[in-house]
């Protein structure tokens, strides 16, 4: 189901309405978010177990910087309400997400990503929607 967060926004914009504005942070966060959450992790996963645990750690300082840059950005300058924190969140994780497949897709690397070669395992999606999709 999708929403305008910016009607909402827009009118729950009250200075004593903070629940609304709570609602439609949370509502904002869970859209893009569990996607890119899923596969930082994975990569990060595979980046640990290479023996390289710095380098997660600093994309994902250089995404919460980034984070705090947009939500300035987004919520004081150009006033568009809490929903935007939402908006700024999804976009620094997504950009910590894409600096792990970089990192991961060079060559000469332990474990190279080929994106070439990437597909999906029916039989394992079909399990994992199966199991999942109830919870």
């Amino acid at each position: 189901m999708k929403v305008n967060y910016s009607l909402i926004a827009h009118n729950s914009s009250g200075r004593g309405n903070i629940i609304a504005h709570l609602i439609v942070q949370m509502m904002g966060d869970g859209e893009g978010d569990q996607f890119i959450f899923v596969l930082y992790n994975a990569c990060k996963s595979i980046m640990n177990a290479l023996g390289d645990s710095r380098r997660p750690l600093y994309y994902l300082v250089l995404s919460s910087l980034i984070n705090i840059a947009l939500d300035l950005l987004f919520i004081a300058g150009f006033h568009w309400g809490v929903w935007s924190a939402a908006v700024a969140t999804t976009i620094s994780q997504a950009i910590s997400m894409v600096l792990c497949l970089i990192h991961l897709s060079k060559k000469g690397m332990p474990y190279q990503l080929q994106w070439r070669k990437l597909r999906f395992d029916r039989e394992m999606l079909g399990q994992m929607v199966r199991y999942g999709l109830p919870s």
